[in-house]
């Protein structure tokens, strides 16, 4: 989170995030941590002030976060669905947020071999990302720039590099 002073985090209380998972705060001062949020497999903080985050069964919502209080909000905004959300015993959403709102995630249900990578502007509108193939795209994520996308391909880290202007 901004300021370092707390992260977000999603915890599996069992080892596996198959069957429940929840998004926690952890204040980095103290070393507590606790539950704010129940049945997340992944969440990002963006800079409007919402923590963005993902469902089990791939639907997205925005929710307000005071970063002096550490606390979410009880105001869940839907944004879209259709996320894949694959794992076998670490469920995880196959989505990236950047701090500005920029969004890569592949859609569908399950393990999927015939992928599409897009993105999506803040309006809904999806624009194809050329990439040399379209199977093994797991766990995509962000450099540290924004400028570039990585993402796991038969155990091997493959870079992507696409404009990452609106």
């Amino acid at each position: 989170l901004p300021g370092e002073r707390a992260a977000l985090v999603v915890l599996c209380p069992f080892g596996s995030c198959t069957r429940e998972s929840f998004l926690s705060v952890v204040d980095l001062q103290s070393g507590s941590a606790r539950s704010v949020l129940d049945e997340v497999i992944r969440a990002w903080y963006v800079d409007t002030g919402h923590v963005v985050w993902v469902r089990g069964d791939g639907a997205v919502f925005a929710t307000p976060f005071d970063l002096d209080r550490l606390q979410m909000s009880d105001s869940h905004v839907p944004l879209f669905e259709g996320v894949r959300a694959s794992g076998t015993t670490l469920m995880t959403a196959d989505m990236v947020m950047d701090r500005e709102g920029t969004v890569v995630f592949v859609e569908g249900a399950g393990a999927r071999t015939d992928l599409d990578l897009v993105w999506v502007d803040r309006n809904g509108g999806e624009e194809p990302v050329e990439v040399a193939f379209t199977v093994g795209m797991d766990y995509p994520d962000f450099s540290p720039d924004g400028t570039r996308l990585a993402f796991v391909e038969e155990q091997d880290v493959m870079p992507v590099t696409a404009n990452m202007e609106p």
